[in-house]
């Protein structure tokens, strides 16, 4: 009887096809899809939109929660901007900042290779510290990577998020102004809209919304345990 094989060159094809899949979550109602990349045993979503753009009128302002247009198809595989800060790097606590904008309210998402929705596993956050005038949801030494393999190497899987919230005198201005107008410390108020957006979406990333503990560094540990 003989024996048919596979052209060598179709089996590199459908090889190549397994390894450059790339993760993809989607939001049942909305139909908005997020398409991440793969870093080893690693899925990253990056530069997510939280919240709409502070800079203009809405500097200094409260967040206002982004909603992407039904049926969007958003590519999440390049970091996004940090926050209004310093750009040079304070060894050895953060790098250089290469890229900031007022446009700068978005989280990562970073989960085990092959999670899918309905696997409900935990969630962290990790709030950034900095004493409020440096950081960034991007930097190198908090680069998740490390956490989320030990969870898989102890068997408790976890997916793990962080965000951009502003800082320096765009999060944390203090001006008569603005406490008339009840818009003091807008840094928290960034986070605070970042851990609704969690809440109301971590379930399309297979994380479980009842089982999400925050923690952080210096200012970062303040924040998350207020």
């Amino acid at each position: 009887m003989p024996v048919y094989t596979l052209p060598a060159f179709l089996l590199t094809l459908l090889v190549s096809s397994i390894v450059i899949a790339e993760p993809i979550a989607t939001f049942e109602g909305s139909k908005v899809t997020y398409q991440g990349m793969t870093k080893g045993t690693v899925e990253h979503f990056l530069n997510i939109r939280y919240a709409h753009d502070t800079s203009g009128l809405r500097r200094f302002a409260p967040p206002e929660p982004y909603t992407p247009p039904e049926g969007s198809e958003i590519a999440a595989t390049e970091a996004g901007p940090a926050c209004p800060q310093t750009q040079t790097a304070l060894p050895p606590f953060f790098d250089e900042t290469p890229w900031i904008s007022e446009d700068c309210l978005n989280l990562r998402i970073s989960r085990p290779a092959g999670t899918s929705a309905g696997d409900k596993l935990p969630v962290v956050v990790w709030v950034q510290g900095g004493g409020v005038v440096k950081g960034s949801a991007y930097d190198s030494h908090s680069e998740p990577d490390n956490l989320i393999a030990l969870s898989e190497e102890l068997k408790k899987p976890v997916i793990y998020v962080t965000f951009n919230y502003r800082l320096t005198i765009f999060g944390f201005a203090r001006l008569p102004i603005l406490k008339d107008q009840q818009s003091l410390n807008a840094g928290m108020r960034d986070q605070r809209t970042a851990f609704e957006w969690v809440k109301d979406n971590i379930a399309a990333f297979g994380g479980d919304p009842n089982r999400v503990a925050l923690f952080g560094l210096s200012s970062g540990g303040t924040f998350s345990s207020l």
